[in-house]
């Protein structure tokens, strides 16, 4: 373990250099909308580094069973991928000193399993990030799957500058790292790792409108922050959690649209390609399914029939599990029907051994390489 530790304490270092000498060949990076450029010019530049990554190979995408415990993985044994939930204050304990040994550890302890790093911000930002960005807005969820707290300004620059900078220090470290392939876009959160969901009562919506929160704010945090990562993480593919209907506020009244939010993604999908993975965290026996071929992105009708139509597309898409109780065989099998590439939960062990390889096969084949 201390010659893996050494290894990869020295690949850091050579990462480091390495995107340094990049960084200098291809100039200077993109300057952020929200201080000079209008919003086009810095997705035009990550539109150009999505591009010039796909002359070469970008890593490669979740596949079949995805376990969110490194400890789980026993009961996948034949699993290729796994994930990791960071919390942001744990890993970034004060201003610019990050801790990354837990990821490190899980890294050296499975050398042949690739990771999805999702680092969970919003209420889980550093206290000095929450100040930075003016206060936090303190959150009271809509539904009983989520957890009261006090939720950072995500549409504020300053917060944007403190997640860029909490990027760059992943990017340095692990851009280069082939067993870390994938980064979810989680800076415009509040109480879920879902950019697309305020999860806010009636009142806590009224805190939010207070505390400046504007839809037009909320897309532009949405633009920017994906364009960053996308620049960011060349070969990395970078990850959005869509939803069912985009909720924001509008005049101080909480309202949601699916149609705004698939304009959004057609937007990202258009510009980013296979860069880009979509994923949907709510998948439960109960949800009506859409099955392949799904319908035309452009016009779906609702949230899975979109990601079902990207089927044939190179976009990868996947489905975390919110079963509520239900049977997790029922919905496994929507998944799969939807032409899902992988499936996400903490563990698989209510699906029996004979189920849980069927269904592990069945998303490979979905989405072969």
């Amino acid at each position: 373990m201390a010659g893996a530790f050494l290894i990869r304490t020295l690949t850091t270092f050579a990462t480091i250099a390495t995107m340094a000498a990049v960084a200098a060949a291809a100039g200077p990076a993109p300057v952020h909308a929200q201080d000079a450029a209008p919003t086009t010019s810095v997705e035009a530049s990550s539109t150009a580094t999505t591009a010039a990554a796909g002359l070469h190979r970008f890593k490669p995408a979740l596949r079949g069973l995805v376990v969110t415990e490194a400890r789980k993985l026993r009961t996948v044994r034949y699993a290729d991928y796994a994930s990791m939930k960071l919390r942001w204050n744990a890993v970034e304990t004060r201003p610019g000193v990050f801790d990354f040994s837990v990821i490190d550890r899980a890294l050296d302890n499975h050398p042949q399993i690739r990771f999805r790093l999702r680092f969970m911000a919003g209420i889980h930002a550093p206290q000095w990030v929450k100040e930075d960005a003016g206060g936090c807005v303190w959150i009271t969820p809509d539904s009983p799957n989520g957890g009261s707290g006090c939720a950072a300004r995500f549409w504020r620059r300053s917060y944007h500058q403190d997640y860029g900078n909490l990027m760059k220090a992943v990017a340095a470290r692990y851009e280069h790292d082939w067993q870390v392939v994938e980064i979810p876009n989680s800076q415009c959160t509040t109480i879920y790792a879902e950019p697309f969901i305020l999860g806010a009562d009636d009142a806590s919506v009224h805190r939010l409108w207070r505390a400046g929160y504007t839809k037009h704010r909320h897309a532009r945090c949405l633009r920017r922050s994906t364009s960053r990562l996308m620049h960011l993480f060349p070969r990395t593919r970078v990850s959005l959690a869509g939803h069912s209907r985009w909720q924001f506020i509008r005049e101080g009244v909480g309202t949601a649209s699916w149609t705004a939010e698939r304009k959004l993604l057609n937007r990202f999908v258009g510009r980013y390609g296979k860069h880009l993975v979509l994923e949907d965290h709510g998948l439960g026996p109960d949800d009506r399914e859409c099955r392949t071929p799904g319908q035309p992105r452009r016009t779906a009708g609702s949230w899975y029939c979109y990601m079902a139509g990207l089927h044939r597309s190179p976009v990868r898409y996947g489905w975390q599990f919110t079963l509520n109780g239900g049977a997790m065989a029922e919905a496994a099998d929507a998944g799969v029907a939807m032409g899902a590439c992988y499936l996400e939960y903490a563990a698989f062990d209510a699906l029996s051994p004979t189920k849980r390889r069927r269904v592990h096969d069945a998303l490979r084949a979905n989405c072969r390489d």
